[in-house]
């Protein structure tokens, strides 16, 4: 990689998480005005990893341990901050009663694939194997994540099924990056200037995917996985975008999980682009995250051997929910 990429990609990290990034895009509701927030630094065989833990009002006035999410952020592998998602963490923990766990994983350039994969599934058994000190279930631990967060839920998840731990109950996927063995630029584009760019999308893999890297592997490219190696994988939900440049491949992989037995839930939002849930619109955006909500809040009301509906086609959110 030469320099001008790094530059590049360190510029845009800066203009994005210092700039752009600073406050939400539109008015977040139901953000509790008391909130329950602590960081933690978790040791992992990548390093010592800033953690952000959204705990439910409820948790402090039970001794009763509360089920975990793992919500992962986004920004192509090349940035993002925790903080970024801290509002919406903390309406989630209220709204579901869950904590809400929010780690800092390691960009690119500087940390190329597998580095933030290992991290993250480090970080989640770690919270698996401490969770009676944490006040955490350890049966009622899920992983979730937006764009490239949610490439590295699904790569938990993978990774915690071939380990035998921990037991992830379920994943969510918003709209996901899941094909990195397509060149950006041959992907397809559904309107004439989507929000991941290809020329921003080739920064990214650039950065992520350096040369030599194989593009194939089931942890970078989760398209690229077996069937048979994806059954046994945690229900999902799978939330993408109409006008999308990656929902093809989230499409495509929602269909795989479902044809490997897994339980899924697909729901496509019409009319919207790639992170709408943070840049809006609003309507499309408070639809998503009250879908969110309420698949979290089913999913860990169940017992284990309750299965989530296996819905056999993607769903389509009405226009009113825009």
């Amino acid at each position: 990689m030469n320099w001008k990429t790094r530059f590049k990609a360190k510029a845009l990290r800066f203009f994005i998480d210092r700039i752009v990034m600073r406050k939400p895009a539109y008015q977040i509701d139901g953000v509790p005005e008391t909130v329950y927030d602590e960081e933690l630094m978790i040791p992992t065989p990548q390093g010592e990893t800033r953690t952000l833990f959204h705990w439910p009002a409820k948790a402090r006035n039970t001794d009763s341990p509360v089920p975990a999410l793992v919500l992962i952020h986004g920004g192509g592998f090349v940035f993002g901050l925790p903080e970024h998602e801290t509002p919406f963490c903390q309406r989630l923990a209220n709204n579901t009663g869950c904590v809400v766990i929010n780690p800092v994983y390691a960009l690119s350039p500087e940390h190329p694939f597998p580095h933030a994969i290992h991290q993250c599934y480090e970080l989640v058994a770690w919270v698996a194997r401490e969770a009676t000190s944490l006040g955490i279930d350890p049966q009622r631990i899920a992983v979730g994540g937006h764009s490239a967060g949610g490439n590295l839920a699904t790569g938990v998840a993978a990774q915690a099924l071939a380990r035998g731990f921990p037991n992830i109950c379920f994943q969510i996927l918003d709209y996901p990056f899941l094909d990195g063995s397509v060149d950006a630029r041959d992907k397809p584009l559904p309107i004439p200037k989507p929000v991941i760019t290809p020329e921003l999308a080739t920064l990214f893999n650039s950065c992520y995917m350096p040369e030599g890297t194989n593009l194939r592997d089931p942890l970078l490219s989760p398209v690229c996985a077996d069937l048979e190696d994806l059954a046994g994988h945690p229900p999902a939900l799978v939330i993408t975008a109409e006008n999308d440049v990656l929902r093809e491949e989230a499409d495509r992989y929602a269909d795989m999980l479902r044809r490997a037995g897994v339980p899924v839930r697909h729901v496509v939002f019409p009319g919207v682009d790639h992170a709408f849930t943070h840049n809006g619109p609003k309507q499309s955006a408070d639809a998503a995250w009250q879908l969110i909500e309420d698949y979290v809040s089913a999913a860990f009301a169940k017992t284990p051997s309750e299965e989530s509906p296996n819905s056999q086609q993607p769903e389509s959110m009405t226009n009113n929910s825009q």
